[in-house]
């Protein structure tokens, strides 16, 4: 959604969207293979009690999948907004992005990290070592009512 709105913000020449926080972000539905990304299983590390698991969700988000296409109201993607990753990144604004270790959008969310800073986007990356999908890796302070 941060991506989504950064790039109707460059769009529209609103340029409105300053900095953007990309975690564990889905960037490229459609698996597009480049310098930077390759879609096949076997170039995920896995310690081998993660293997089973790792390898049913790489299968499972592979594309659209689970009825993303009612939700998204379509199913094309290779649409510029569901498929970032394959778009000049140049006019983004500055990003942080983060990942776990062992998650299945690693290689696609490192890939992003490293075309945002050919392009000379402000990009910084924490990689949670030993942390799978969307593991919380903060803690709040805050008083519940």
């Amino acid at each position: 959604m941060a991506q989504y709105c950064s790039k109707r913000t460059d769009e529209n020449g609103t340029n409105r969207v300053k900095g953007q926080l990309l975690l564990y972000p889905t960037l490229n539905m459609a698996g597009i293979k480049d310098e930077f990304f390759d879609p096949e299983h076997e170039v995920f590390e896995m310690i081998p009690s993660q293997k089973k698991g790792l390898s049913k969700m790489l299968k499972m988000f592979a594309g659209m999948t689970g009825g993303l296409q009612s939700v998204l109201g379509t199913s094309d993607v290779h649409n510029d907004y569901l498929n970032p990753y394959t778009k000049d990144a140049t006019h983004n604004p500055a990003t942080f992005l983060s990942v776990g270790e062992h998650d299945f959008l690693k290689t696609e969310t490192l890939g992003y990290a490293a075309k945002l800073h050919q392009a000379g986007v402000d990009t910084r990356v924490v990689l949670y070592k030993d942390m799978g999908y969307a593991i919380k890796c903060y803690s709040f302070d805050y008083e519940c009512c």
